[in-house]
Formats: C-alpha cells, sequence, structure tokens
C-alpha cells in the first residue's frame, strides 16, 4: 500500500515543485480534515519540507501505578522532498482532526506558520489490535481512540517506561502550548494557530483568499514574511 501512496507521492510533488518555482509560500489548506492513515500522512508532511519532523511516541498504561509506556510511531522511508522548499502556511479550523491533525503538527514542529482555528485536539485513531471497551448492559465492545501521543522534537523522550507524573509536568508547560523545544502534546487542547484567523462570512463568498491576504500581512508586518511576498 506505502508503495502506492509513494508513486502517488512523487506524482504529486513534480507539481507542487512547479507551483513552488513559481511562488513566495506554499499553503497547506487541512480546514475539514477528518484524518485517514497517519503513515502515509507523515509521508505527505516528509515530501513538504526538508525539514524533520517531531518524533512521535504513544502513551499507553502499564498496569503499575505512577508508570507509562512510550512506543515510538513507525517511521517510514521518505517518498522523496520537494525540490524548491518555500515558507509553509498551515491553514487548520476545529474540523482539522486525527491525522489531518497530526499532520499539521509535525509541519508546524518542521517550522511551518499555522493559521487559522485551534485543531480540535481529538488526537490520532485506535488500536487496531486492541480489544475495546464493553458496554455495561448490552454486553457490546466498542473501540475508540485511546492513545495518547507525544510530539518531541528532540530526543528527550524514549520508548520504554517512564514516571506519569514527569511526563505530565513536561507536556503541560505553559498550558500545554506547542512547543519546538521540549514535548508536547495536543490531545484535548488542539494546536493553536501562530496566527489566530477566525472564518468570516467573506471567506465563505471568497474560498478564503481575503483570510489569507490577511494572515499573510500580518506576518510580514510581524517581519515572519520577508515583504517581497506581497510583491508578486
Amino acid at each position: 500500500m506505502l508503495a502506492g501512496f509513494c508513486a502517488v507521492v512523487r506524482k504529486r510533488l513534480a507539481g507542487i515543485d512547479a507551483l513552488a518555482a513559481q511562488s513566495d509560500l506554499l499553503l497547506v489548506d487541512l480546514r475539514g480534515n477528518l484524518g485517514g492513515f497517519g503513515r502515509e500522512a507523515r509521508l505527505l508532511a516528509l515530501a513538504l519540507t526538508r525539514e524533520p519532523l517531531a518524533r512521535t511516541l504513544d502513551l499507553f498504561a502499564t498496569g503499575t501505578p505512577g508508570q507509562v509506556k512510550l512506543v515510538e510511531q513507525h517511521n517510514d522511508a521518505s517518498c522523496g522532498s520537494i525540490a524548491t522548499p518555500r515558507p509553509l502556511l498551515v491553514w487548520t479550523d476545529a474540523g482539522t482532526r486525527s491525522s489531518g491533525e497530526f499532520m499539521a503538527t509535525w509541519l508546524w514542529s518542521a517550522g511551518a506558520i499555522t493559521i487559522g482555528e485551534r485543531t480540535i485536539g481529538a488526537g490520532g485513531g485506535r488500536d487496531a489490535d486492541a480489544a475495546g471497551t464493553q458496554l455495561p448492559h448490552s454486553g457490546m465492545r466498542v473501540k475508540y481512540s485511546g492513545n495518547f501521543s507525544v510530539f518531541d522534537n528532540g530526543t528527550r523522550l524514549q520508548s520504554g517506561q517512564t514516571d506519569e507524573l514527569a511526563l505530565l509536568d513536561l507536556v503541560s508547560q505553559n498550558r500545554f502550548a506547542p512547543s519546538r523545544a521540549r514535548p508536547f502534546a495536543i490531545q484535548a487542547v488542539g494546536l493553536a494557530p501562530d496566527v489566530p484567523l477566525p472564518t468570516t462570512a467573506s471567506d465563505l463568498l471568497d474560498g478564503g483568499r481575503s483570510g489569507i491576504e490577511r494572515a499573510v500581512a500580518r506576518l510580514i508586518q510581524s517581519k515572519r514574511l520577508p515583504a517581497s511576498v506581497s510583491q508578486r
């Protein structure tokens, strides 16, 4: 399946590279993106940047009070990356969830600027091998998103057992704000945008063009984007 996905990514990269050659920045619109397969989302994120993505570790209960288990997510070989890197804007809203939310987080960890609204904080999917939870009256078993993921731009966290409170102290700093300098989490709190951009009625009429113009103007004013962006 991944081999076929890589073939699609490489074909898309050709179009993205052609667009990047004529552009000052690239916009990744993840509004309303409900997600899909996380491994494919990570490969696509890798294709859009040459910067490393944050390592992602899933957290599980161990049965030992005060101890949790971290398991680093599998990293597949890259499908290729953009030939002409450009500043990345990632547009999110409350409908950005699951692997769409992870993709926004991975790109942000690699230096992309997020704009729009806070993501929903739904976290990743569910463990396909999990037995599920039995409902008390019907006896039916349900599966749900039972994992909690932690992102780490460095090597501070490793797979294995770790102290639960120490981990919580790390990721809860600054009210669970994401950080490129320490481990962080987005479960239940979402990924807050660098540039808040609430959707307006005009955005619904023009597909968001005026919103992008507002965001770019603010980024130029704060010198996070060069002034030349507005001249092309």
